[in-house]
């Protein structure tokens, strides 16, 4: 323990002089110090931040000027590396990363401490499963992830701005691309203090409603209008397989189904016109021959939104419920 006090000690020397150890707790411990540069005390809180969700810094250092954190290794990938491939996540897995990171947060808070940092490049994928990594030591920060108070450098940063950044890298996994975007920082800040943030449905209209209630809370430009903890955010999101809200699309044997049970029925209605309106012969092959043409498109856009085929993303957008269901009765119109 008096070895991690002097490296502390010496870490902060610059800055603050430790004077005494006021008191701790089961994962922090807090230290009377000097701000050197204010002349004024200050607490200092250390806290050794457990979680199966935070990867943990074990080391930290400068040799020859070059800062250094020695950390565990992960074996996976970043966020940003299953990002750059799939582009849009599925909604399960979406949601699944941002309850996880949302889960750490919500402990590292209430330890005192906020990341500052959160975008794909500090989410690690251990077997599938979040880990946020880089708590404390954030540098650059990137300009498509910074909270409105982060950018404006107006106001004293809490957990809320962690929980901003949170709902930007929840609305990229979920659209393909960050709220709001720019060739320069400056000009993502400018749209993100002066335009509202575009609604992910837009995007990717397969995202459930109250996601897109839930991601406009997140992103609100007033902390106010936020959600007030990590764990709110959380819930907001549900558990365990998903809130009641988000129920997983249709699978394709039930697809296959009930396609053919409307179609058995759509055909004794077509047998029964046919008797009663005295219609050509041909009709009865021809209804038989579009069901046939709509069951490969049913079967994919039941496919495409449970994220099982990943076609390009311009037959994505058209592997919709609304477009397949709007196309069949069309076919059968004329």
């Amino acid at each position: 323990m008096a070895d991690a006090i002097e490296r502390l000690r010496s870490e902060i020397a610059d800055r603050y002089a430790i004077r005494q150890e006021l008191g701790r707790g089961g994962m922090a411990t807090v230290y009377l110090a000097d701000d050197l540069r204010h002349g004024r005390q200050v607490a200092i809180k250390v806290a050794r931040l457990r979680h199966p969700h935070i990867l943990p810094l074990f080391d930290s250092g400068e040799a020859g000027g070059v800062p250094y954190y020695v950390m565990p290794y992960v074996e996976g990938e970043s966020l940003r590396d299953r990002m750059d491939r799939d582009t849009q996540l599925p909604l399960d897995d979406a949601l699944r990363i941002a309850r996880e990171v949302a889960d750490a947060l919500s402990y590292a808070h209430s330890q005192g401490v906020l990341h500052r940092d959160i975008k794909p490049e500090n989410i690690l994928l251990e077997s599938g499963h979040a880990v946020v990594a880089d708590f404390g030591i954030a540098r650059a920060i990137a300009a498509a992830y910074m909270s409105p108070e982060q950018a404006s450098a107006t106001a004293e940063l809490d957990a809320r701005s962690d929980l901003y950044g949170l709902g930007c890298v929840l609305y990229e996994m979920l659209a393909g691309e960050p709220p709001h975007a720019g060739p320069t920082p400056q000009a993502i800040i400018a749209k993100r203090l002066g335009e509202a943030v575009p609604s992910v449905r837009v995007l990717r209209e397969t995202v459930p409603e109250a996601v897109e209630r839930v991601l406009t809370r997140a992103l609100a430009k007033a902390p106010a209008d936020r959600f007030a903890t990590a764990a709110e955010f959380a819930e907001a999101l549900g558990g365990g397989a998903g809130p009641e809200w988000v129920t997983r699309p249709t699978g394709p044997l039930r697809v296959v189904g009930l396609y053919a049970l409307s179609s058995l029925a759509l055909l004794s209605v077509v047998q029964f016109l046919m008797r009663w309106l005295d219609l050509p012969g041909w009709v009865l092959p021809g209804a038989v021959v579009l069901l046939l043409i709509g069951f490969p498109i049913i079967l994919g856009s039941a496919l495409a939104q449970r994220g099982e085929i990943r076609p390009p993303e311009t037959v994505v957008k058209l592997l919709t419920w609304r477009r397949a269901l709007l196309g069949g009765v069309a076919a059968f119109a004329l």
